[in-house]
């Protein structure tokens, strides 16, 4: 029971974690591909 407890609050801190830098990780994620975008043209 205690280990059940225990990795609840861990999943639980984990999903807090991923919910505060969602953001900035969709915001460097979409960066990147723009930066990718716009390098790919040139690449031809």
């Amino acid at each position: 029971m205690r280990y059940k407890v225990g990795s609840s609050i861990l999943l639980f801190s984990g999903l807090y974690i991923l919910s505060h830098n969602a953001d900035a990780i969709l915001l460097k994620a979409s960066n990147d591909e723009f930066a990718q975008f716009k390098t790919y043209p040139t690449q031809w």
